[in-house]
């Protein structure tokens, strides 16, 4: 990684191509919000401003264990692990039993980004 800012720019584009435009950007951090189901609470993905120590923040209110998590991004195959995992956490959560007697799977486990 000889050019910190260059990589931080590739993470973000790869970030837009695999889930849209972030939702906002909040300080040059930019962020999405995926609901696993209308109803449910958004799983919140950040790509940090930094270009010394670039990660990829996920928040995960499903995730009992540990809700915040900050995913190191060192090269090219970190983005893309970082990607597949959070496309697994909102599959997972809609996949949740809810309030509606249904098990979560409902055709809604397409909408994870």
């Amino acid at each position: 990684m000889s050019d910190p800012p260059a990589f931080r720019q590739r993470i973000l584009d790869r970030c837009r191509e695999a889930f849209g435009e972030p939702a906002r950007n909040l300080s040059r951090d930019d962020h999405w919000a995926f609901k696993p189901h209308p109803y449910m609470v958004p799983i919140n993905v950040m790509v940090n401003s930094s270009t010394e120590r670039p990660a990829i923040w996920v928040f995960d209110p499903y995730d009992g264990a540990d809700p915040a998590t900050p995913i190191s991004i060192k090269n090219v195959d970190d983005i893309e692990e970082a990607i597949h995992g959070i496309r697994d956490r909102v599959q997972l959560a809609a996949m949740i039993p809810r309030h509606d007697g249904s098990d979560g799977t409902g055709g809604h486990a397409n909408r994870a980004p």
